[in-house]
């Protein structure tokens, strides 16, 4: 499953910077931005498949991660090609962390609950 997930995660960052290179209208800052969202969910889904929860927490954060990911990747389509003032940038940020909260409580429980 991890090496299945590297395949998709690298094949949709390549996707990604073809897709920028290509088109004109897609600023380098956006390839970027969303470059880096494609690592860190792709990164976070491997660490899913990685960690000793049940299948079921595995599947359901699965799901929530690739959506999280696309409502990211959706976004930062639209985003300004600048850091500064930029409420999508701050937007992604608090998903992630969101997502990470949620894994560090879902793997908090599942070690308590084996003990």
């Amino acid at each position: 499953m991890k090496a299945l997930t590297l395949k998709i995660g690298l094949i949709l960052l390549i996707s990604n910077i073809i897709f920028g290179i290509l088109t004109s209208k897609y600023a380098v800052f956006n390839i970027c931005l969303n470059s880096v969202i494609i690592a860190i969910t792709t990164a976070m889904i491997m660490f899913i498949s990685s960690t000793k929860i049940k299948d079921a927490f595995k599947f359901s954060l699965s799901f929530i991660f690739v959506f999280g990911g696309l409502v990211e990747f959706t976004c930062g389509l639209f985003s300004k090609d600048s850091i500064y003032d930029n409420w999508i940038i701050a937007l992604c940020t608090l998903i992630t962390i969101l997502e990470i909260a949620l894994l560090a409580t879902i793997v908090s429980i599942s070690k308590n609950n084996k003990s």
